[in-house]
């Protein structure tokens, strides 16, 4: 599972607004595995703050599967990381048949 740090929390939210490559990866993986092994919810990745020994677990419930991996495959294909959206179109059809 990815782990991310700040120093604020302005940090974080700049982070994680806006299109950022590095958190659709860490969905696509964290979404990658949680089908591999059947399960209904997807551990995505820890968020903590710099003097903080915490970390903060962020998943996703199966529900919300397909809607992040249509965010993360439009991500990709406007960076023009095109095998990443091949890989996540697949991954969103075998979520898609989940239910």
């Amino acid at each position: 599972m990815k782990q991310f740090n700040f120093d604020t929390p302005e940090d974080f939210e700049n982070f994680f607004s806006g299109r950022n490559l590095e958190v659709a990866d860490a969905i696509t993986e964290g979404i990658r595995i949680a089908v591999k092994a059947k399960k209904k919810n997807a551990d995505l990745f820890e968020v903590a703050f710099d003097g903080d020994d915490n970390y903060f677990e962020i998943g996703l419930p199966l529900s919300e599967w397909p809607v992040a991996l249509n965010n993360c495959l439009n991500h990709y294909q406007e960076a023009e990381r095109y095998d990443d959206a091949i890989d996540t179109f697949q991954l969103l059809k075998e979520v898609t048949e989940l239910f």
